[in-house]
């Protein structure tokens, strides 16, 4: 039985690196003008707790689609509304190789 922090692999490929510039993007302001379309956002949003600490956070988790508006308020509603036995499955792949938790 696997528990919740448990990391495993079946390939034998384990890496501590990781891509930084995708851990550490950050949203670009909000543009003033009506005429200007907006920038690329990222798959993920930051969010800081009560510590100071950064959270990554997948944007899909929290619900948002394009077109909505972000407001830390509501993006931090959407986290919390989220139940206790919701049950998440992640899948990740790229490269030919797989990882599940």
């Amino acid at each position: 039985k696997i528990h919740t922090g448990d990391v495993s692999s079946i390939s034998g490929s384990d890496s501590d690196s990781s891509d930084e510039s995708s851990e550490s993007e950050v949203l670009p302001p909000a543009s003033d003008s009506a005429g200007t379309p907006p920038g690329p956002r990222s798959h993920k949003v930051l969010l800081r707790n009560a510590k100071g600490q950064l959270i990554s956070m997948y944007r899909c988790v929290l619900g948002t689609r394009k077109g909505d508006t972000e407001e830390p308020v509501e993006l931090t509603a959407s986290l919390q509304s989220l139940g206790v036995s919701t049950c998440w499955v992640v899948l990740m792949m790229g490269g030919g190789h797989f990882a599940g938790a």
